[in-house]
């Protein structure tokens, strides 16, 4: 019995395809997980910002350092003339389209 070198062919077309849609979900899920953090280190500023966080210690530091790089330029695009609501809006902004970004990217990617 002799086995057809087209079977064999649209096997492996099959299994890469499989193969790379497992691949890119596997990339949009990092994808989504990696805005998920910029979102959370964007909102622990804004907690450590409004709460008076003393910026001497090192978490704190390290968190508001983070966040100057996270704000995809949209600080300032609001001004409300208060200070605390100045930063919730100032970071608060770009965590929320951090969470869409990666929303976004992961769904196309799964769907491959």
């Amino acid at each position: 019995m002799s086995v057809d070198p087209s079977d064999e062919t649209d096997t492996r077309k099959r299994t890469s395809a499989a193969s790379a849609k497992v691949a890119l979900g596997v990339v949009g899920s990092i994808i989504r997980t990696i805005c998920a953090i910029f979102a959370f280190i964007l909102v622990a500023f804004v907690l450590f910002a409004v709460g008076s966080a003393n910026p001497m210690n090192w978490l704190v530091n390290f968190i508001s350092g983070a966040a100057q790089h996270l704000t995809l330029g949209l600080t300032g695009l609001f001004q409300t003339g208060n200070p605390d609501y100045q930063v919730i809006v100032d970071y608060g902004l770009p965590a929320v389209v951090w969470l869409i970004i990666g929303s976004i990217i992961g769904r196309v990617l799964k769907r491959g």
